[in-house]
This record gives C-alpha cells, sequence and structure tokens, in this order.
C-alpha cells in the first residue's frame, strides 16, 4: 500500500506544481565578494605596507615593467629626435646652397 502511495504521490504532484510556484531561479547579477587579504582582492587603504608579501611583489614586479616599458619608449622618442634633428640640418644645408647658387642673400 505504501508504494501505491508513493507512485501516487509522484505523479500527482508535478501537475500542482505549476499552479504553486515555477522552479526557476531569479536571476541575479551580484558579484561574489571577496575579504580583504584574499589573493585578488584591491587594497584599503592603496599603501604597499598593509599587503601581504605576495601582493607587495605583484606590486613591484608591476612597477618595474611599467618603467622598462616607460624606457623603451623613451629611447624610441629620442632616436626619433634625433633623425629629425639630422633631416631638419640635411634641409638647412639645401636651403643655404639653393640661395647660394641663386644669389639669394647678399651678405
Amino acid at each position: 500500500m505504501n508504494m501505491i502511495r508513493q507512485c501516487a504521490n509522484k505523479c500527482v504532484r508535478p501537475a500542482l506544481r505549476p499552479a504553486r510556484q515555477p522552479f526557476t531561479r531569479a536571476f541575479t547579477a551580484a558579484s561574489q565578494r571577496m575579504g580583504e587579504g584574499d589573493v585578488g582582492t584591491p587594497k584599503s587603504t592603496g599603501t604597499m605596507s598593509t599587503g601581504t608579501s605576495w601582493t607587495k611583489k605583484e606590486a613591484a614586479d608591476e612597477a618595474l615593467f611599467v618603467k622598462k616599458r616607460e624606457m623603451e619608449k623613451l629611447k624610441n622618442l629620442r632616436e626619433k629626435l634625433q633623425q629629425q634633428r639630422k633631416h631638419l640640418d640635411e634641409l638647412d644645408a639645401h636651403i643655404e646652397k639653393l640661395t647660394k647658387e641663386h644669389g639669394g642673400e647678399q651678405n
């Protein structure tokens, strides 16, 4: 008799469920929160002295990377500046040559 009741409950209950409430989860957009000190969390004070050794190492590595990148950019800018100065000197020499050939300025 017990088996019949269980079978009847299994057969009847699915028909009753939609009337009560659907079994779908509500959409949530909340992100998972991490506690301070967990890897990947932002620093609360922003100072290096309060961070863990891992965050200090990450910050130092990032600072070193940024410094190297800036030095490369500075080196490239200096090379471009040197090339442009050389080009301007060549143009000045060419202008002086043309003015002397065509009797421009009489000095």
